[in-house]
């Protein structure tokens, strides 16, 4: 069991299958809101901003699926919890409930990952009121990376399912080491850029700028559709950015073949102290 509230899920190391959403939906109770439905985002402030109870536990807008997985990864400031959902709909219904307040909306198709941070949570301690708690959470679907199809890296569906799995788990694992670590900084791309290297390390042991570019759809040459649109602002010439980006990638690759061999983690925390240098041509 995951216990009644967020704080406890951190000492359990696994659970599988369809417990996996039923155990989170006790401690964050709006996951039983169905998306879309009337009344569906006063319901999500009622019961996220004030405490109260949602009227019915019901999960069958959610398909589940015995594939669903919950795990916590130890980091080097602290342990995260996260959330696999095999299916690729229940991936989007959690984010319309978690992040859009039980509104559905488009979610790319090249997005199959999310950081929750500062997600809420309600629990007594004793006789006390309820008490609120900010927390973070990780939730990966399972598919094939940035929805680059496994053909693209001479892979069969089932080994890049599984790389991709790696991948994005890491990839939103340093999204939570750097902002607790480096609070103050703010680039969207840069970010992206590292904690995609981090997943490619931790999923085939060495640093592949092709696939980097390949997930961001950039080359030499300019922008070619990817994950790049989303985190560069409108007015940018995307060819353009997509060149620089292209560049950095390539100076990673340089870097990277001089690091004598580490753990990930520890990759990501030298990465960061290199970022005024690779990162000069964004």
């Amino acid at each position: 069991m995951l216990g009644r509230c967020y704080q406890n899920m951190t000492t359990i190391k696994s659970l599988e299958g369809q417990e996996v959403l039923r155990q989170l939906a006790r401690c964050f109770p709006q996951l039983y809101l169905v998306p879309g439905s009337p009344g569906a985002e006063e319901k999500y402030y009622n019961a996220v901003y004030r405490g109260m109870e949602i009227p019915a536990n019901d999960l069958s807008h959610f398909r589940m699926s015995e594939e669903d997985r919950y795990e916590t990864v130890e980091t080097p400031v602290g342990t995260v919890p996260v959330v696999t959902l095999h299916e690729r709909r229940d991936f989007e219904v959690f984010l319309w409930i978690m992040v859009n307040k039980g509104v559905p909306y488009d979610v790319p198709a090249s997005q199959g990952s999310a950081i929750l941070d500062g997600v809420i949570s309600w629990q007594k301690t004793g006789n006390k009121e309820k008490e609120w708690r900010k927390n973070v959470l990780i939730v990966l679907s399972d598919g094939p990376y940035s929805n680059v199809p496994a053909s693209a890296f001479g892979l069969d569906d089932r080994e890049w399912r599984r790389r991709s799995g790696i991948i994005r788990k890491m990839h939103e694992c340093t999204h939570f080491i750097c902002r607790k670590r480096f609070p103050g900084r703010n680039d969207a791309v840069w970010d992206e850029i590292v904690a995609d290297a981090a997943g490619l390390i931790a999923a085939f042991g060495k640093y592949d700028p092709e696939m980097a570019a390949a997930f961001l759809g950039v080359s030499s040459d300019g922008y070619t559709g990817g994950r790049l649109e989303i985190y560069v602002q409108p007015q940018e010439d995307m060819d353009s950015a997509a060149r620089k980006v292209w560049n950095i990638l390539m100076g990673i690759q340089t870097w990277y073949d001089t690091v004598p061999e580490t753990d990930v983690f520890h990759i990501v925390l030298m990465l960061e102290e290199k970022q005024d240098e690779l990162s000069a041509y964004l």
